[in-house]
């Protein structure tokens, strides 16, 4: 697996609405994964707030008409409610048995092991991520068409968040984009400075401030934990 792989198992999220003139709406970043044999869409929960489970898609490929078949939506319950940064998440099983996985072409899902996750990375590498800012994607309603340029960043974790199962980045150049929304729901990654590369999954990105070029991610073991649940 390399890092591209890794990076182009994100996608733009988009949910279909009941109106012709306006039939899509594109918000956040949305990634797949497999783990222990079942395949997730994955995203931040604050992305599909005010849209109902069954006008979401998760695109195939940005080149396919079609969209992924998904029959659930989860979200986490915080234990503590004043502290519930961490349950920012919203998980959607898919159906494997409806579609051809060659359609993924070279937008597949990376496969998530709990070898994989480390949510403090160690030293010497860099966090990357890549999502779809709001200033480079979303919907052209003059020509209808879904717009969709991935950016990625890059920064080190300065330690962890002040809210709880989360951690910080200092981010590095961000000149290629004015705005951070749309980053929410983006995996995280840890890349070595190795000549020959690892990467660790070390969460998802739920929000960010470009002024001060910080974000903020929720650890992974988050996500393989309640994976495991379900």
């Amino acid at each position: 697996m390399n890092l591209q792989t890794l990076l182009n198992s994100s996608r733009k999220m988009l949910f279909e609405n009941d109106d012709d003139s306006f039939a899509y709406t594109a918000r956040g970043t949305v990634f797949l994964c497999f783990y222990e044999g079942g395949l997730y869409a994955v995203t931040a929960a604050h992305v599909i707030n005010g849209f109902k489970a069954d006008s979401i898609r998760v695109m195939i490929h940005p080149q396919d008409p079609d969209f992924l078949p998904h029959n659930a939506q989860v979200t986490l319950d915080p234990v503590n409610h004043d502290d519930s940064d961490y349950c920012d998440l919203a998980i959607f099983p898919i159906q494997q048995d409806f579609f051809d996985y060659n359609r993924f072409l070279d937008w597949p899902p990376f496969c998530l092991t709990d070898q994989l996750v480390k949510g403090a990375p160690p030293p010497n590498g860099r966090l990357i991520f890549r999502g779809f800012p709001t200033d480079k994607s979303g919907i052209d309603f003059d020509t209808y068409r879904i717009q969709q340029q991935p950016v990625w960043l890059e920064g080190e974790r300065v330690g962890c968040a002040p809210m709880q199962h989360c951690h910080q980045i200092k981010l590095y150049d961000i000149s290629c984009c004015s705005t951070l929304d749309g980053f929410s729901g983006s995996p995280v990654f840890w890349v070595s400075d190795q000549t020959a590369p690892k990467y660790y999954f070390v969460g998802i990105l739920i929000r960010g401030t470009y002024s001060s070029q910080t974000a903020y991610y929720v650890d992974g073991r988050v996500l393989t934990q309640a994976l495991k649940k379900l």
